[in-house]
């Protein structure tokens, strides 16, 4: 009966998620992961001409993604202001 009652155990309170900076270090974070994406494609694709065109192209798509999440921000945070 004791193992019945331990499957059934509440969990305990989950830590919240660290919230991420938007610091210097974070950009420079992303800049080494970008370069460390990109050799470590080059090494997977071991002279695959396909293989590591497929990876580079992931990788270039990330970083257009993330160009158009920071112009976006960009455009939101040049909006006026309305006071009343």
């Amino acid at each position: 009966m004791a193992a019945i009652n331990k499957l059934f155990k509440l969990k305990t309170k989950v830590a919240p998620k660290p919230v991420e900076d938007e610091t210097e270090d974070a950009r420079e974070q992303i800049r080494i992961t970008y370069y460390q994406s990109g050799y470590g494609a080059s090494k997977k694709a071991n002279g695959n001409p396909t293989t590591f065109g497929v990876a580079l192209n992931n990788l270039y798509n990330s970083f257009e993604e993330l160009c158009r999440k920071q112009l976006n921000e960009q455009r939101r945070l040049k909006q006026p202001y309305i006071e009343e």
